[in-house]
């Protein structure tokens, strides 16, 4: 396990512009090296499976259809959200002449199962997967999506979904009362693991939105930040006081994350 003042160092050449990974983590000796990470909670659209672009197409034509332009920024409030509660900030932010509920009766009906075929893996979600499997690591899935939704991204992805232990689905899920920015779905998916984590810090949440980011710093783990291309260079989410940057790690590409670097066993001949 490493500590705070150890001479074993993980770095990189900035925050804001996470880049190879012989040059990771500058200085990266925060607090998560004095807790040892017993415990991984994965993020699952744009983090694990590259099914976020699926959400941002679709979401981009309703708003068209209405006359409106799906932006970044709103984007970003919208991601890892609960799909009601993206509804209502979707209204609140544009004002628009249709309904919460009205935008959701139009997602349903056109989120097919087909949607999903075409979905793959995100850039070292697998390998990252099966290494934690390895070593007996206990990993689940928190996500603000439906549960059906899931299964039917998942069953295309073996690899994934059998070496989760468990997942949970803030869309339907009736003990997670609300999604992400609040910690429920992170804390819900920790004490459902057969042996929980005796504290929260010993946890690792692996996030791509802002709004997951958040939700990890909220129930007392640590976070490691996978943003889309589009985020601006910045420690944390602007959102996130830089106060609490020292429990979070942004990197381009889980090919980038390096296990020791949070007490986890290595990669093989790295």
């Amino acid at each position: 396990m490493l500590h705070a003042g150890s001479k074993q160092v993980c770095s990189a050449s900035s925050w804001g512009q996470p880049s190879s990974r012989d040059h990771l983590l500058e200085k990266f000796e925060a607090p998560v090296m004095r807790s040892k990470i017993t415990h991984v909670i994965f993020d699952v659209d744009g983090l694990l499976l590259n099914s976020e672009s699926v959400y941002t197409a679709l979401c981009a034509k309703i708003l068209r259809s209405f006359g409106f332009t799906l932006t970044y920024d709103l984007k970003r409030k919208l991601m890892g959200r609960k799909p009601r509660e993206a509804a209502a900030v979707l209204v609140s932010e544009l004002s628009p002449s249709f309904t919460a509920s009205e935008f959701t009766n139009i997602w349903d009906r056109n989120l097919t199962e087909d949607k999903w075929l075409k979905t793959s893996s995100m850039p070292g979600a697998e390998r990252l997967i099966l290494h934690l499997a390895e070593h007996a690591i206990p990993m689940a899935a928190a996500t603000g999506c439906y549960s059906y939704e899931l299964e039917q991204k998942l069953k295309y992805h073996p690899n994934i979904r059998n070496n989760l232990s468990h997942a949970v689905t803030a869309g339907d899920d009736p003990l997670v009362k609300h999604g992400k920015p609040k910690p429920d779905v992170f804390l819900e998916a920790a004490s459902r693991f057969s042996h929980p984590p005796s504290d929260m810090r010993n946890v690792l949440v692996f996030e791509d939105s802002p709004l997951g980011v958040e939700a990890g710093l909220a129930a007392g783990m640590h976070v490691v930040w996978v943003p889309p291309a589009e985020e601006p260079d910045g420690a944390v989410p602007q959102t996130v006081p830089l106060s609490l940057s020292d429990r979070v790690l942004r990197l381009k590409s889980l090919f980038d994350f390096r296990p020791e670097c949070f007490g986890l066993p290595p990669f093989p001949n790295e």
